[in-house]
């Protein structure tokens, strides 16, 4: 089936209403929606990849090059940035996904979403007070942002003796 063919994709018509930016999401999003309930299956004590794994991660570096293409022809986008951050966490590429998540904040310093995965970002190279720092801008932001109050937690914990390999059951 050619997704780019009217007669056998009834959502064409409408994302020629739309602009490339927006049918370029769209479509990322098309194509992470089939892998969501197969990520929430996933057991992270699998050794191999799973099939599921395996086209979570094809998805991820698909929506990678989508995010990509869509931040450099508009390189303000703050969602833009934050949605590769996104992909390239899935690709665990913690590295390029901090460079994305603080490219998100530069252009929109309320996203507190991208403060929340920039933290999430750090923690897993082990940058435990840059996430922090994190966390907390994201609470500066919204206070009632209880998940980024559990994560300090979670990093308090973790300082005071914890480990990351106890906590990476998340």
């Amino acid at each position: 089936m050619n997704p780019w063919d009217s007669t056998t994709n009834p959502h064409l018509n409408i994302m020629k209403k739309y602009s490339i930016v927006t049918t370029i999401a769209l479509t990322t999003l098309a194509i992470a929606l089939p892998t969501l309930s197969a990520r929430a299956n996933l057991s992270a004590k699998t050794l191999a990849p799973t099939p599921a794994q395996s086209e979570l991660a094809a998805n991820a570096a698909e929506a990678e090059a989508v995010w990509r293409t869509i931040a450099n022809q508009d390189p303000k986008n703050a969602i833009a940035h934050y949605n590769l951050g996104i992909a390239l966490a899935h690709q665990q590429q913690w590295q390029g996904a901090i460079a994305a998540y603080q490219s998100a904040i530069q252009h929109n310093p309320k996203l507190t979403a991208a403060y929340l995965n920039l933290g999430k970002a750090l923690t897993a190279i082990d940058q435990l007070p840059a996430a922090t720092q994190a966390y907390e801008t994201a609470l500066r932001i919204d206070p009632k942002l209880s998940l980024a109050r559990d994560r300090l937690n979670e990093l308090q914990a973790l300082s005071s003796g914890g480990s990351l390999a106890a906590q990476s059951g998340r």
